[in-house]
């Protein structure tokens, strides 16, 4: 049994009460938050927190990859209120979740479930992969952790990363990522654009909006 298995402990939420609403109608909700307004920053804070909400999750991180294609992912956002681009450990820790099922452009899960050769979609996500992030995460806040890539117009843009009490339907969480990938690549396009034009500064980054820092004389998004 690996450390990951042995030091397991209890999460401190509870999971979130089971809710009427259809799965269709969650997504719906979740697409709200995305759409919004307020530009990025604003709209994955909102989505996270949604999504945490929705499947009792300890927290939701999300991760974005630079336009362009960059190699480094930027943690965007996390559910828990915590700043994202705060240099701590738990950060650190969710954005290397999110960089693993990125770079492998994979959905993973650790622990295991000890059924998961019953589930029909969980056989697809845990064959040979590399899941040492997941286990690192586990390793110090227990539970299990979920990490999803998120793609848009066939690319890879992110990843999203999921630690809650106990395994969640994964199926319902990559049907969400799903969703949320085109949405939140047009934000991010939205945000650089935004920034390229010039023009009136964008929304800083302590008000929670798109945030934008000065490069060469021009505004441009922080993410970009």
């Amino acid at each position: 049994m690996s450390a990951a298995h042995a030091h397991s402990p209890a999460l401190s939420s509870s999971p979130a009460a089971a809710s009427a609403a259809s799965p269709a109608e969650s997504a719906l909700a979740l697409q709200a938050e995305l759409l919004g307004g307020g530009g990025l920053v604003a709209a994955a804070h909102a989505w996270v927190r949604a999504l945490a909400a929705q499947v009792g999750a300890e927290r939701v991180a999300l991760a974005l990859a630079p336009l362009g294609g960059g190699p480094a992912l930027r943690l965007v956002a996390v559910s828990d209120g915590s700043t994202a681009s705060a240099p701590t450990p738990l950060n650190a820790l969710l954005l290397a979740a999110c960089a693993e099922s990125f770079d492998q452009q994979a959905a993973l899960i650790w622990p295991v479930p000890s059924d998961a050769g019953a589930d029909p979609c969980l056989p697809r996500i845990t064959l040979p992969r590399i899941t040492l992030a997941q286990q690192r995460l586990v390793g110090e806040g227990g539970g299990v952790a979920v990490s999803l890539p998120l793609a848009a117009g066939g690319d890879v843009v992110g990843a999203l990363c999921v630690q809650v009490h106990a395994a969640p339907d994964v199926f319902h969480l990559q049907a969400l990522a799903a969703l949320a990938g085109p949405v939140l690549a047009q934000l991010q396009a939205d945000c650089a654009a935004n920034g390229r034009a010039g023009g009136r500064r964008p929304a800083s980054r302590g008000s929670g909006r798109c945030g934008a820092l000065r490069r060469g004389g021009r505004w441009r998004c922080c993410w970009y």
